[in-house]
């Protein structure tokens, strides 16, 4: 786990819950297989954290409640609740907070990390990029102050995503390599593949579709190489974007539609929120513009009563767009007005100049 190898680490949990009766021995092992097993929202992790936070006392173990508290408000976070996820994260930070500059256990180090992380991706999702950095840098400072390398990385990560979400995409890649360098330290496939999903959204925005192509390629093996499913669901559809900018439309397609299903198979809302957007612009390359509107406003529907923030700042001007290039004026007004009441309660300059343009546009 302190490795970054969160997959891998949910097995050996598992074979030693099975040889421990003793209840807070059993509540310790419960929250750090949750730790890895909200890696991929796998649900078993949920059912761990319940049964762990029905005995532990956060007076006499405030570890391991705090790691408890922190897998179920990632576990709101997937499921579209962020503000709710934050508000459980940061009263996990504080129950985990260190008392003085003495050495951590494993247990502490790892839910340390974990907090900064799924903090910075609560707000990330809010569409506080701002916000999310500051959690972000908390965790590298944290890596750098206790030599905790994986924290340092997954620092990296949430700022080359910020980065990607706030149009700064040239920044993005120098993230991405610094992440890489880490990841090599920690021999984390984990690590680096993530570093492969930011980098090659940031490529593709920066009209480099070939290079894209093959970062988000390298990507798909290694997160089915080692079993990372929520970060494959992710993916596929970015390399489906891809393959359309090289002209490969048809392969495209294919690709968009197969990765639209594997997320609807999954559940997960980001990623079946992601398949489309990415789908409905495939879709509007072929000129089947009808149905690229029908997938993004499935995107609109999906996050609705959500506060789900990041496919909808990228969904927002597809939308307008094609509503305006069917002639649909009137309906293009009003998602824009919708998108720009979103973005001024957001922390994204890229959606911001979206919104200028825009305006320009109707």
């Amino acid at each position: 786990m302190i490795s970054g190898n969160l997959v891998a680490a949910a097995d050996h949990f598992e074979r030693a819950l099975a040889l421990t009766t003793d209840p807070i021995a059993r509540a310790r092992l419960q929250t750090q297989a949750a730790g890895s097993l909200v890696t991929n929202g796998d649900p078993r992790g949920l059912t761990y954290v319940r049964e762990a936070l029905s005995v532990l006392d956060p007076s006499t173990h405030p570890v391991e409640t705090a790691t408890a508290l922190m897998i179920e408000g990632r576990f709101h976070h997937l499921s579209g609740q962020h503000r709710k996820a934050a508000t459980l994260l940061e009263r996990a930070a504080i129950l985990a907070t260190p008392q003085g500059d003495g050495p951590l256990s494993t247990l502490h180090a790892s839910t340390l990390i974990q907090i900064h992380a799924y903090t910075a991706g609560a707000y990330q999702h809010l569409g506080l990029f701002e916000e999310s950095n500051r959690w972000a840098r908390r965790a590298i400072t944290f890596g750098e102050e206790r030599n905790l390398l994986l924290a340092q990385a997954v620092g990296y990560e949430f700022l080359g995503e910020n980065a990607c979400n706030s149009g700064a995409f040239a920044a993005a890649e120098e993230y991405a390599e610094k992440e890489r360098a880490l990841a090599s330290r920690l021999h984390s496939r984990e690590r680096r593949a993530w570093s492969h999903m930011y980098a090659g959204f940031a490529l593709l925005h920066l009209g480099e579709a070939a290079r894209a192509e093959e970062e988000l390629s390298e990507g798909v093996a290694l997160a089915d190489a080692i079993g990372e499913r929520r970060l494959a669901l992710l993916l596929h559809p970015y390399l489906a974007l891809a393959q359309a900018a090289l002209g490969r439309l048809d392969l495209a397609v294919r690709a968009a539609e197969t990765a639209l299903e594997r997320a609807d198979a999954a559940g997960l809302v980001y990623m079946r929120t992601e398949s489309r957007r990415c789908l409905g612009e495939v879709r509007v390359r072929t000129e089947r513009i009808e149905e690229g509107v029908r997938l993004f406003e499935e995107v609109l529907a999906l996050t609705e009563g959500s506060d789900a923030r990041v496919s909808r700042l990228f969904t927002g001007p597809l939308l307008v767009e094609a509503l305006l290039a069917l002639g649909r004026r009137q309906e293009a007004a009003q998602r824009f007005q919708d998108y720009a009441a979103m973005v001024a309660e957001c922390q994204s300059p890229h959606a911001a100049r979206e919104v200028e343009r825009l305006r320009a546009l109707l």
